[in-house]
């Protein structure tokens, strides 16, 4: 990266007529070796005026631009302006607002049902972050996801989530014995890499004594496509703690067969995009079809995501799906909630979590079964 300072310019026409000649340049072929070479490049242009009072200022917001210009494949330059500056400011005020947000207790788990297509029983729940924010309401991991693995607070906020389902399931256990459903957490690469986890693990799992086997952590294929050798010793490792292992968004990485046999997965999720393409692209139901095949031919429990319609509950039986989750059986639920789910509440609208206004009927339904 570099940076050129362009003075005696009287408007911004100027200096984008600076940034194509500049980019004319480097794109020109060049010999070396006797090869011909060819490159581009991505130029921010920031422009002065009275809202820059230091030097930083005006090379952070080119720097901004300069990366603005090197997502778009299209873009040889990108200007900075307002829209830009709103964006950083919205995006630092909501990196600030993170920090704060574990330490305020703001941060809600949500849990997604599991749904045996064979006999309709709730067979466990997918735990899926929100973030109670003080002034912008409820937020989805889309808003701040990114954010957590940018900032440091993806080890954190992890252990945040692992620990409220472990506590959570453990409830659920006390409260109906012999409850077989658990719970899966999805869990990052860098996480999963952590020095200490399984030990730290083992020490929760000690604390809330949930039944073995309930807790499922879902790693994606390319953990193992990156660190082999590491990280089958350590999904071992949780193995040996009585935790399943679940493949995540199956069929969209590399789906390496050869990975998948050298570790022996409790299950795998088939990706949400091959449950919405049934009825709508010829190839889906086939794709899906050998998913499921794959999957038991190795000893593996499937799970299909993202279901939303009772179309696509009837094909994936009819393809042999045995298990799904998606909206049309619930939406996120509280733990309470979820409870309530598991104990023969399904055809209720517990939307709890990211429609709260449901909550009232599904409280009121089951203070009446208590009752009772």
């Amino acid at each position: 990266e570099f940076a050129l300072l362009v003075d005696e310019l009287h408007h911004h026409e100027e200096a984008i007529h600076i940034a194509d000649r500049l980019w004319e340049l480097i794109a020109a072929p060049m010999e070396v070796d006797g090869h011909r070479l060819h490159t581009t490049a991505s130029i921010g242009i920031a422009l002065s005026g009275t809202n820059y009072e230091e030097a930083d200022e005006i090379l952070r917001d080119a720097d901004l631009a300069m990366y603005r210009a090197k997502g778009n494949a299209d873009l040889r330059y990108a200007l900075f302006d307002q829209a830009m500056h709103d964006r950083m400011v919205h995006q630092h005020t909501l990196e600030i607002d993170l920090w704060r947000a574990l330490e305020r207790q703001e941060f809600r788990l949500a849990y997604q049902p599991i749904v045996s297509l064979v006999s309709g029983r709730t067979v466990g729940f997918e735990a899926l972050l929100r973030w109670q924010h003080p002034t912008r309401g409820l937020l989805m991991p889309g808003a701040f996801i990114d954010l957590i693995e940018d900032t440091g607070l993806c080890l954190p906020v992890g252990w945040f989530i692992l620990e409220r389902a472990i506590a959570d399931l453990a409830l659920w256990q006390r409260r109906e014995e012999g409850l077989e459903a658990g719970v899966c957490v999805n869990v990052s690469g860098r996480f999963f890499l952590q020095d200490g986890l399984t030990e730290r693990l083992a020490e929760l799992l000690d604390r809330y004594r949930i039944t073995q086997g309930s807790l499922r952590l879902e790693v994606t294929e390319n953990i193992l496509l990156d660190h082999d050798n590491f990280a089958r010793e350590r999904l071992a490792a949780l193995r040996q703690l009585g935790v399943k292992l679940y493949v995540d968004d199956f069929g969209t990485g590399y789906s390496s067969l050869t990975y998948l046999q050298r570790f022996q997965y409790d299950a795998l999720k088939i990706d949400r995009s091959f449950v919405a393409d049934l009825g709508i692209k010829s190839d889906a139901g086939a794709i899906v079809t050998t998913l499921v095949r794959l999957g038991q031919s190795l000893g593996m429990q499937v799970i299909a995501e993202g279901v939303e319609s009772e179309e696509q509950v009837q094909k994936l039986r009819g393809l042999g799906c045995p298990m799904a989750q998606g909206f049309w059986f619930a939406r996120p639920l509280t733990s309470m909630d979820a409870i309530a789910f598991m104990t023969g509440f399904s055809a209720l609208p517990t939307a709890t979590v990211d429609d709260p206004g449901a909550r009232q009927d599904v409280q009121q339904t089951v203070r009446a079964s208590d009752a009772s």
